[in-house]
């Protein structure tokens, strides 16, 4: 995730973290008005932190895809034409991966698929 993406959806949770924890203490303060607990605000913090952390995670992975399906199609405009093992040795990924890489690519109707199946199907730039 870039640093930009980063620190706006943190200053979006720290909003809505601070917006929860008033309400919660405004709430609490209410329903149990001579109490001497009153609300600790770390769980509602620790709760939105946990939220930051899986947003992170999750959007870091698909960044990441992003980044090597645009190598592909960078290395399909050098070459001109390629095999998944290419896409295996250039990117470092399985089988599978680059497969993947190479089916979303042809969804999306940036790439062609030459030839039905097997090692001697390769791919082009549309």
């Amino acid at each position: 995730m870039d640093k930009k993406r980063f620190w706006k959806t943190f200053v979006v949770v720290f909003i809505i973290a601070f917006a929860a924890n008033i309400l919660t203490a405004y709430l609490w303060s209410l329903a149990f008005p001579n109490s001497p607990w009153s609300w600790d605000t770390t769980t509602t913090t620790a709760g939105m932190i946990a939220l930051i952390v899986a947003y992170v995670q999750r959007h870091d992975g698909k960044i990441e895809a992003d980044k090597k399906q645009d190598k592909v199609l960078n290395f399909l405009k050098e070459k001109g034409e390629i095999t998944n093992d290419d896409v295996e040795k250039a990117l470092g990924v399985s089988d599978a991966t680059a497969t993947r890489y190479l089916d979303y690519l042809q969804k999306q109707g940036l790439i062609v698929q030459i030839g039905k199946e097997g090692r001697f199907v390769k791919y082009r730039l549309k």
